[in-house]
């Protein structure tokens, strides 16, 4: 009974190996294949990423200012409480 349990788990240990060999074989195949994008679609792509860009920086500039002004509203508030005391 030991050496049908030996036998049945080597060939399910040698079925696993091949089956993953191949399947790594089929993906590698597959990957071979690569399609490079048009110019009009990289401009297109480069014209959109500036845009983001541009309007990421406008908002980070904002909400900047907007942090830093709250801050200096908040401290001269803050002054102003304890010297009137």
């Amino acid at each position: 009974m030991k050496t049908v349990k030996h036998t049945g788990l080597g060939f399910l240990i040698l079925v696993t190996l091949f089956s993953s060999s191949a399947a790594l074989a089929q993906q590698l195949e597959s990957d071979e294949v690569v399609v490079k994008p048009d110019t009009e679609v990289l401009t297109q792509i480069n014209t959109i990423n500036n845009s983001l860009i541009q309007e990421l920086r406008v908002q980070l500039s904002h909400n900047i200012k907007h942090q830093v002004n709250t801050a200096l509203l908040h401290s001269a508030e803050l002054i102003k409480n304890s010297l009137s005391q």
